[in-house]
């Protein structure tokens, strides 16, 4: 009912105005346009519970069948694609009237997207393809269906309760805050649906439990590196070039544009990782090409990202302001400076040969790795999503506030994880009896993302 009869009104609603046909003088029209299809689904929701009482098999195939099940497909999922990004956007106060045109751009995107799958699924159905077959990779998939149901039933669910709220004058700027708690409630219930559903995906289609903890470590290594390295390593050159002062109210665009293209190389370098992982491919390539493929990432995560993480979470836990600017920029220069000369002695060790673990005290060792982890990956983890938030010009200042919680929160997780993390390194160096589970494949793990047993 959420996702259906609310969706199907607010999809007509939300995607009406993407497209710009809904303005001030075609307001009533689509408000009367929005509830019909409203009503029709509501009708279909209704049948729908009969049919599901009465264990009704639907006999009805070909064109009948056809038209039923993608007529309804057309309003929920590609309306509804391009809809829920729009009215979702509105709901965690992303998209103001600074930014209307940018989320414009990408609703009509993701409609365009959702309309492309929706043509596939209607000539699976003319043709009778399962794409299910044996012949599909379970992993890609399992992408497929979870990436739109993230848009079309999380974003989806919330985005329905706050376009059909509007369609249907519920919501007014009296009761705006009031849906817009109700619709992030509701996108939270959705999104907790939604990591159950793929729980149970996972555990059906990956048969054997090997397999299962294969792809739950996938999932763990690559959440993260998308925070820390992606957003890590626009957030990176962001913060680090203000920092250095490089980066200024004259140089802002230029900064904005070099941490953005950091970021994107970044995404095409984490894309890359994911398919040598999923595949097991083993990095041959050794000698100066390994060393530069290595250690220019970790000079922009790591030496830039180490500085950036302290100049962007001190802002984030509201420690630096106009008063206290200057000490927090000399703590992320002294930082990133000690960050350099590790990332050269990492070198060194790269090219000698030389392993850091062997002969080292291990609590010794543990300090080292752990004491670099705090600044880089929890520091760093809620630093990313504040710096390329403003990058990306998400963050102004009706967000700020919205953007520090989810900031905070990204740090308290990537704690979390590294509570763990020492709790395993514990076991694993300090326990004779601890048997960890091997996951090392194709050169993922020495670049610097120890995993989660």
């Amino acid at each position: 009912i959420v996702l259906e009869v609310c969706g199907g009104c607010g999809a007509i609603w939300g995607f009406s105005e993407v497209l710009t046909i809904r303005n001030s003088n075609t307001q009533h029209t689509w408000r009367v346009n929005a509830c019909t299809i409203g009503f029709i689904f509501f009708i279909r929701y209704l049948l729908q519970i009969r049919d599901f009482i009465d264990h009704a098999n639907v006999k009805n195939t070909g064109t009948k069948r056809l038209v039923q099940i993608f007529a309804a497909k057309l309003v929920l999922e590609v309306f509804g694609g391009g809809g829920a990004i729009w009215g979702f956007s509105e709901v965690l106060t992303l998209r103001n009237s600074n930014t209307q045109e940018e989320w414009r751009k990408i609703a009509a995107t993701f409609g365009a997207i959702f309309f492309l799958r929706w043509c596939l699924q209607i000539a699976d159905f003319v043709t009778g393809n399962d794409p299910n077959h044996k012949g599909s990779n379970k992993a890609v998939r399992l992408f497929q269906i979870f990436s739109a149901k993230l848009v079309l039933e999380v974003f989806g669910g919330g985005g329905a309760i706050w376009g059909a709220s509007e369609a249907l004058t519920l919501r007014v700027p009296d009761t705006q805050e009031y849906f817009r708690g109700f619709a992030q409630a509701v996108a939270i219930v959705f999104f907790g649906r939604w990591l159950i559903q793929m729980k149970n995906h996972v555990r059906d289609n990956f048969g054997a439990d090997e397999d299962r903890i294969r792809f739950l470590r996938t999932y763990q290594i690559f959440s993260a590196k998308i925070i820390l390295e992606v957003c890590g390593g626009a957030g990176a050159i962001w913060g680090f070039s203000e920092v250095l002062t490089l980066r200024n109210a004259e140089t802002i665009h230029t900064w904005r544009h070099i941490a953005l293209t950091i970021g994107s190389i970044f995404l095409i370098r984490w894309f890359m990782q994911m398919q040598d992982f999923i595949a097991s491919v083993e990095h041959a390539n050794s000698g100066t090409a390994r060393l530069i493929f290595v250690f220019s990432a970790k000079l922009v995560l790591e030496v830039f990202g180490g500085g950036g993480a302290i100049w962007g979470f001190s802002e984030v836990v509201t420690f630096r302001n106009d008063e206290t600017r200057h000490p927090w920029q000399v703590t992320a220069t002294v930082v990133g400076a000690l960050f350099f000369v590790r990332w050269c002695l990492q070198i060194k060790d790269f090219i000698t040969g030389s392993n850091p673990n062997e002969g080292a005290n291990k609590r010794v060792r543990l300090v080292q790795i752990f004491g670099a982890k705090i600044v880089l990956e929890v520091f760093g983890g809620g630093g990313a999503i504040w710096g390329s938030t403003e990058a990306l010009t998400l963050r102004v200042p009706a967000t700020q506030e919205f953007w520090r919680f989810w900031a905070s929160v990204g740090g308290f997780v990537f704690f979390m994880r590294y509570l763990l993390q020492i709790r395993d390194y514990v076991n694993e160096n300090m326990n004779d009896s601890y048997k960890p589970v091997s996951t090392s494949k194709g050169g993922v793990e020495d670049e610097g993302t120890p995993l989660i047993v």
